[in-house]
């Protein structure tokens, strides 16, 4: 994974670009474990068990 990888996430109906990197670095944080990614299923499990699907998180996830 490169540190400028990004992804887009939509929420009722606007994309947000996030760095991977960073929400990686979160999900670890909360998961309390390094975590690696397969794809966008665990991107999105992962969102939601933390109830992160929100437009303030996504807004603010890159100024991490």
């Amino acid at each position: 994974m490169k540190t400028g990888e990004k992804i887009i996430v939509e929420l009722n109906g606007k994309s947000y670009s996030i760095v991977l990197f960073k929400l990686v670095y979160v999900l670890s944080r909360l998961e309390n474990k390094k975590i690696a990614l397969k794809g966008r299923e665990d991107i999105d499990c992962l969102l939601n068990k933390y109830k992160l699907f929100d437009e303030v998180f996504l807004n603010n996830i890159n100024q991490v």
